[in-house]
């Protein structure tokens, strides 16, 4: 099959070399010069503290299941003194082979509960905080879910009897709050509530579980996201590498794309508002505006505030989200910030988290060593 795969390669290179080479040409470059402003970040001594999260995951498949990892992370860094490890959180767990399909989601989802409880904690821990780095976008946290349809009584009995919502802010709100999945955590007492309080047996009530459990990880990720927004949004700055919105240019290519191959000098676009974090699903007859299962009016009130900048020559763009309505000059002030901890036009802060928390193969290869799981997987043959 290699063999085939070379052949195409040699048929194919001229095509593809063409289309990356052909870019700038599609670049409307005086609609960049509108939009994008060239600014000289110039503050070097950092004298504001930064915080940063990162989280990650890993996992294994057998037969019977998936054994995974993850973990989460925050680092502070105060003005003189260094980077010091904050709260830290991690979960060692399976899930049946039969959600293959949907397992980077599902482990995507528990990361991301980690890492807000993680960022939630260190804030309410360190009160001096200036900045809270999150890598990638808080918006995107309750506009891109995949909400799993479960059967209306359940729905209704999780929201309006069993209250899920206001359990789990409650523990958001406890002085020492644990950093863990509570779906998880509460798991196997949630399904009997269930079936004590809609009558259906709770052999029926575990054909759904996977659905269930996915339903209320999403509610636990909504309150999260509200608490942390809530209390803390002032803080709170996501940082994305990579970005396929176009709201800037609106543009067939990327705004990152459009502005990386522009080839701009250190600067950063106009602001662009988003006030309407709804959640969209799409189906066949076209976009699909849905409520939030929980927290609706609150989560849709949000207003985000992203950019796009370039904080040094050698630098990649960068794409800067604040959950809340900022101007130009607001923007410009936290870039300048951001210079004096950045290396090479990144934030060396988001860099040192992510290095922290990584699961690598070699970590989860000893994860299984030591739950001494004997059971195949499958490729045992190849």
């Amino acid at each position: 099959m290699i063999d085939k795969l070379y052949e195409k390669t040699i048929e194919r290179k001229s095509e593809i070399n063409n289309y990356f080479e052909s870019i700038p040409e599609m670049i409307d470059k005086e609609l960049v010069k509108k939009k994008y402003h060239e600014y000289n970040f110039d503050t070097t001594e950092q004298d504001k503290t930064f915080a940063a999260i990162d989280g990650s995951f890993n996992s294994k498949n057998y037969m019977a299941s998936i054994v995974y990892a993850l973990s989460s992370q925050t680092i502070v860094s105060r003005p003189s003194q260094g980077i010091t490890k904050q709260s830290q959180g991690g979960d060692i767990y399976h899930v049946p082979l039969s959600e293959r399909g949907n397992i980077r989601k599902i482990l995507s989802n528990r990361m991301s509960i980690l890492e807000l409880k993680s960022t939630i904690d260190t804030l309410k821990r360190n009160p001096d905080i200036d900045y809270m780095l999150i890598d990638g976008n808080i918006s995107g946290k309750i506009t891109n879910l995949d909400i799993p349809i479960i059967t209306d009584i359940i729905e209704r009995i999780l929201i309006s009897k069993i209250n899920i919502k206001d359990k789990i802010l409650n523990l958001l709100d406890e002085e020492d709050m644990i950093i863990e999945n509570t779906t998880l955590a509460i798991k196997e007492d949630l399904l009997y509530d269930i079936s004590m309080i809609s009558g259906i047996p709770l052999s029926d009530i575990e054909k759904e579980e996977q659905d269930i459990i996915s339903f209320v990880e999403i509610i636990e990720q909504l309150c999260c996201v509200y608490y942390l927004i809530e209390n803390f949004g002032d803080k709170i700055i996501g940082v994305s590498k990579t970005s396929s919105t176009t709201n800037i240019f609106d543009d067939k290519l990327s705004d990152a794309t459009i502005l990386e191959y522009a080839n701009v000098n250190p600067g950063t676009t106009d602001v662009y508002i988003n006030d309407n974090p709804k959640l969209v699903r799409k189906t066949r007859a076209g976009l699909v505006t849905l409520n939030y299962p929980v927290l609706n009016n609150e989560l849709s009130r949000y207003q985000f505030t992203t950019a796009f900048t370039k904080l040094d020559d050698i630098g990649n763009i960068l794409k800067i989200e604040l959950p809340y309505r900022a101007t130009k000059e607001d923007m410009i002030d936290i870039l300048n910030n951001f210079k004096s901890i950045s290396i090479e036009g990144y934030p060396y802060i988001l860099k040192k988290a992510h290095d922290e928390v990584v699961i690598t193969d070699i970590d989860m290869g000893n994860i299984v060593r030591k739950l001494e799981i004997y059971e195949k997987t499958g490729r045992d043959m190849l």
